[in-house]
């Protein structure tokens, strides 16, 4: 009778250590702990401040000419134009603390992002970072509704996951009792 009641208990055990590394997968998922920063391009001088992020990112160089770095084309390499103005920024932006935030950051001398909303409940979000020795790095998510979903879903199949190994697990203890006795 022990050990049935034993094994009881690991089927709760395993159902619940399932639902929590299914939750904890899910908020770090939400959350954007899974997406690293991309090194990008450097312009021809070393950056010292980012001055906008729009459709590209502005920075302003060491002797104060600015540069600009378009994010929205696949540039391999010669990448930043030199500008002589930077665009107002687009008025379709979200504040920033509505959005994911990326979870590791470098030591950046300059950090920037933006936020905008798409569809009913998505965003992009976008952040750039630059390093002392003038390396530029990017940070980008887009989210939607699915996101959402995972994150609630996330819980429920390690749930369900855990429960299926604890009674596989549960079978091949009473099979290795039974061929014991045999």
């Amino acid at each position: 009778m022990i050990k049935f009641f034993i094994r009881i208990l690991s089927i709760i055990l395993f159902c619940i250590i399932g639902w929590g590394t299914g939750y904890l997968y899910g908020i770090a998922h939400f959350n954007g702990y899974f997406i690293q920063w991309d090194m990008i391009d450097s312009p021809p001088i070393v950056p010292s401040e980012i001055l906008s992020i729009n459709t590209g990112i502005w920075v302003k160089v060491t002797n104060g000419e600015v540069y600009y770095y378009n994010d929205t084309i696949n540039c391999e390499n010669n990448c930043w134009a030199k500008v002589d103005s930077i665009p107002p920024t687009l008025e379709d932006t979200l504040p920033l603390e509505k959005c994911n935030r990326p979870s590791r950051k470098k030591s950046f001398i300059a950090y920037q992002g933006r936020c905008e909303s798409y569809g009913p409940g998505g965003f992009h979000v976008i952040y750039y970072g630059v390093l002392g020795e003038g390396t530029i790095y990017r940070w980008e998510d887009f989210s939607a509704e699915g996101d959402a979903i995972i994150s609630i879903l996330a819980p429920v199949i390690g749930l369900v996951l855990g429960l299926a190994s604890s009674i596989g697990t549960v079978i091949l203890l009473y099979v290795k009792e039974y061929i014991g006795q045999k």
